[in-house]
């Protein structure tokens, strides 16, 4: 008989094992992502991406030291490949860079958020500005603004959430090149006048969400499964062609025989896992529908035991 020792140290172990193939999980969607995000792309995709990479070497020295670092080293893996010079003619060459380590990806996903983010943000100062004039303001930051500080809590929390890829850069968990926390402190400490001149910035043009625009459900695919064949509805025989159903069917629901308790759902199955990890997941950023669907993908091809 196990002991209350044992049955926790064998939940833990098993909280552990899920834990590790839903991050194996995040890994491979993040990697098939990226993998279908450059077989998509085509000239008029390079050509949007150039205008993008210029319009966030702009952004820069603007008045924001976190996201300008961020960007000189978005620039620099770039750059390794393109040595300064065009991403068409380097395509060849980023494209055999596999997985979401590719710098071209990367490059995207983080423009994504950050594109999100600022898109977002006017309407996250004026939600929380309690009707004070914020074009009054510009000199300060949104903390001498909101001194409330449960109140600024409650703007970082948006801000994080705010600053989230989307569409097909949804698959990728975190923000590259940069610390979210980081960059929403930046943000809550930066003049008003400052980040309106950096929102400008990173909504004027082509946007991320351009780019093989088809693929904005891509994310929520999965690279493992196969397309069922379809296949033609049974045609009826003579015999069976216009008949009642057999009188064995019909006997069989008049009986007082109980039918079998339907199995549970992977469905079901996989909210109750995430029950167990929700905290930890929740903490590194994952929401919880996609770990839900991480999860639930594990179960239907058997790759998540009990």
């Amino acid at each position: 008989m196990m002991t209350l020792k044992d049955r926790y140290t064998s939940r833990l172990t098993n909280t552990l094992k899920q834990r590790k193939r839903i991050d194996e999980a995040i890994l491979l969607r993040e990697n098939a992502a990226a993998r279908v995000l450059l077989e998509a792309m085509d000239q008029s995709d390079l050509d949007r991406a150039t205008q993008i990479i210029q319009k966030m070497r702009n952004v820069k020295g603007k008045g924001m030291q976190t996201l300008d670092t961020a960007i000189e080293q978005a620039e620099a893996d770039l750059n390794k490949f393109t040595g300064g010079g065009s991403l068409s003619k380097a395509w060849s060459a980023i494209k055999q860079k596999v997985g979401g380590e590719n710098p071209f990806v990367k490059t995207m996903a983080f423009i994504n958020a950050i594109e999100s983010g600022f898109k977002q943000l006017p309407q996250i100062l004026k939600n929380s500005s309690d009707g004070i004039d914020l074009k009054a303001q510009q000199d300060k930051p949104l903390t001498q603004i909101v001194t409330d500080t449960s109140k600024q809590k409650v703007i970082a929390q948006n801000l994080v959430k705010a600053l989230t890829p989307v569409g097909i850069f949804g698959a990728f968990k975190a923000i590259p090149y940069i610390d979210k926390k980081q960059l929403v402190v930046d943000l809550l400490n930066t003049p008003l006048g400052k980040l309106d001149a950096i929102t400008a910035a990173v909504n004027q043009g082509v946007k991320t969400s351009d780019i093989a625009s088809e693929l904005k459900d891509a994310a929520n695919t999965d690279p493992n499964a196969t397309k069922s064949q379809p296949t033609e509805p049974a045609k009826p025989t003579s015999q069976t062609a216009g008949t009642e159903p057999a009188t064995g069917t019909k006997a069989s629901q008049k009986s007082g025989t109980k039918s079998a308790a339907p199995a549970e759902s992977s469905a079901d199955r996989a909210k109750k896992i995430y029950k167990n990890i929700e905290l930890d997941l929740a903490q590194d950023g994952v929401k919880s529908d996609d770990a839900v669907k991480i999860i639930q993908t594990l179960i239907d091809n058997d790759l998540l035991k009990a």
